[in-house]
């Protein structure tokens, strides 16, 4: 028998199935059938005019002809790859390569109790190196922890939520012990990665309600907004050497308006990829993909100096590459280029690819499959694993596209109302009132003072005492200077003499 969130799911698809072939209405009257015939069945009979065994027979013949076409056209995983099966409510959220291939790291979440384990390749031995929570059978929170690499490999990075405050933790691999430090300024940091020199944090992080991106000093402890605006910024990676930044984002246009917290309605309710230029600031990005309904997601450099992301053209999360070329648009005292994003997918799996990673010539991804999370581990070969394909489309994207047209089409046809015309008994009296009140600055009642408006103002803008916090010292060494001559490190130092004659010093 089905239990939990499975049981819930194949309900709705019950439900589902009787909208879809007998009609929204058909709902409610089963219902109130079986609550006056004190029998679940009968509702369905007397509504239906079928048993509820035959309706059985018919949902699953209505799901059989829906989904065994796209069955048959989908490639089955490889099972040769799987290093990791988790157990039955068990969930894998993230899984991190090492910069030197050498060891990967796992997040295990089973019912709220979070572990964090680390496999090292050469030696085969796996370790729990963290640990929180307790099994609860309450709404779980995947989101995090969220771990990352630092670029030499020396450490793991760790993100956590503990009690209402944000903490970073440092796993050395050396001491095989943590250090960490609380994050402020915060609401939610949602997912981030190192610059290639280490020296700093790219944060997709939510702050006053918005999901932007930001530059983390953990020297300084000081941040920078890279984006600022209303819209959705997420999974940030440093491409080409961190010169660029590639994310995704729900924006519509490739232009960052800065402190624009008010975006359209009808913003993409698809994610697209776009490029950032890190060294320029420049507020005018790149669009990498063109999507209104695809979710684009967790791109990454491979290898090959190409772009890997997740996205779901066809209904199911596969993997796509991104081949960059370019061509000559101006010439003027210098020679202009235009990029242009070739894109092509190389997976045609039967279910989603939930998350992924590449580094050092291997790739590991999780997907979920017979009940069960699988944590993949595959080496990256360019000419084998990840070869063109074309993924078969589902209904769920057949459907999509359909819903868009009508969307579109009611858009259309909804005409702008007529404004209806007033019948005034005196037009010129009416007139004359209005040209006399100005609307744009109309006060009920008595005007205050203009010295009481000011004052007001005042207050308003007067500075705010912040959250006494501990002043917390922290140096970093960034610069080291050697001089290596004959010299003396003090003009105070003198020749040894034997120590007959007296000791003279420098003025």
């Amino acid at each position: 028998a089905l239990t939990g969130e499975e049981a819930r799911l194949a309900g709705q698809s019950i439900w589902y199935f009787i909208s879809e072939r007998y009609g929204p209405n058909a709902i409610a009257n089963i219902l109130f059938m079986a609550k006056a015939s004190r029998s679940i069945e009968n509702g369905f009979l007397y509504v239906l005019g079928i048993s509820f065994k035959e309706l059985m027979f018919q949902w699953r013949e209505f799901y059989n002809e829906r989904f065994i076409l796209v069955e048959q056209n989908q490639l089955p995983l490889n099972p040769s790859g799987i290093f990791k099966t988790t157990k039955n409510k068990a969930v894998l959220t993230q899984a991190r390569i090492s910069p030197d291939g050498n060891q990967i790291a796992y997040i295990i979440n089973d019912m709220g109790q979070v572990k964090v384990y680390l496999h090292n390749y050469k030696n085969g031995k796996t370790k729990r190196i963290f640990k929180k929570g307790h099994k609860l059978d309450e709404k779980t929170d995947y989101s995090q922890p969220i771990i990352a690499w630092h670029p030499s490999g020396l450490f793991l990075t760790l993100i956590s939520e503990e009690k209402g405050g944000i903490w970073i933790y440092y796993y050395w691999l050396d001491t095989k012990k943590f250090e960490k430090t609380e994050l402020f300024s915060f609401d939610k940091i949602l997912d981030f990665s190192y610059s290639p020199d280490g020296q700093n944090m790219l944060f997709s992080a939510v702050l006053n309600g918005m999901t932007n991106l930001y530059l983390f000093s953990p020297g300084a402890n000081s941040y920078e907004a890279l984006t600022s605006d209303g819209y959705t910024d997420l999974y940030p990676r440093f491409i080409n050497s961190g010169k660029q930044i590639i994310f995704s984002s729900n924006r519509l246009n490739d232009t960052i308006f800065p402190n624009q917290k008010e975006v359209p309605l009808e913003k993409n309710k698809g994610l697209n990829l776009f490029v950032y230029d890190f060294n320029s600031r420049s507020p005018v990005l790149k669009r990498v993909t063109n999507s209104s309904q695809a979710r684009n997601i967790m791109a990454i450099e491979t290898p090959q100096k190409e772009i890997c992301y997740l996205g779901d053209e066809n209904g199911i999360m596969n993997r796509y590459i991104v081949s960059v070329d370019s061509m000559i648009s101006r010439v003027d005292t210098l020679t202009h280029y235009r990029y242009i994003y070739k894109s092509k997918a190389v997976t045609n799996y039967k279910r989603n690819i939930a998350f992924q990673d590449i580094a050092k010539n291997k790739y590991a991804e999780i997907v979920y499959l017979n009940g069960r999370y699988q944590l993949r581990v595959e080496n990256w070969d360019q000419g084998n694993i990840n070869k063109e394909t074309s993924p078969f489309p589902t209904y769920y994207s057949q459907n999509r596209t359909i819903n868009k047209k009508r969307r579109s089409q009611t858009k259309e046809n909804i005409s702008q109302p007529t404004r209806r015309k007033r019948l005034v008994a005196f037009p010129g009296l009416l007139e004359d009132t209005i040209s006399q009140i100005d609307v744009t600055n109309y006060v009920i009642g008595d005007t205050p003072p203009a010295d009481t408006i000011k004052k007001k103002q005042e207050e308003e803008q007067a500075f705010t005492i912040p959250i006494l916090r501990n002043y917390d010292v922290e140096f970093a060494v960034t610069d080291l200077v050697n001089q290596l001559d004959f010299s003396f490190l003090s003009e105070s130092y003198q020749k040894f003499q034997g120590g007959k004659s007296p000791i003279f010093i420098n003025p």
